[in-house]
């Protein structure tokens, strides 16, 4: 069974059995619902091929993605979902696509100042 979590930080994430969703998420049932839906979709274990193509194309959020980013700039700690990884309940937890858009991201940026080094 699925249990909710709400949190202050973050937009939304499930690890194993439980979703960590921002509690302001509450005033847009629209979105709720969407990113509900979303969480439920990934698996309970790990991180699959399937959860990476529905974080990178989420279908969810078709025609909600307006709100989506009103709701960012609406609660700032909202953004520190795109950190890499976040302690949640003391555990460590990574997101797999994050890492790799963190670590290519400052790959990019050491080779450019490599170059006009």
């Amino acid at each position: 069974m699925i249990k909710l979590k709400e949190t202050n930080f973050g937009f939304a994430s499930r690890v194993g059995e439980k979703i960590y969703i921002n509690k302001h998420l509450k005033k847009y049932p629209k979105l709720y619902g969407a990113i509900i839906e979303h969480e439920l979709s990934h698996t309970s274990k790990g991180y699959s091929m399937s959860d990476l193509f529905k974080d990178i194309n989420i279908k969810e959020l078709k025609g909600k993605k307006w709100g989506y980013w009103y709701f960012f700039f609406k609660h700032p700690l909202a953004f520190t979902q795109f950190l890499p990884f976040w302690i949640y309940e003391g555990k460590l937890v990574f997101d797999p696509v994050l890492v790799s858009a963190w670590g290519i991201s400052v790959l990019v940026i050491f080779i450019i100042f490599k170059i006009l080094i």
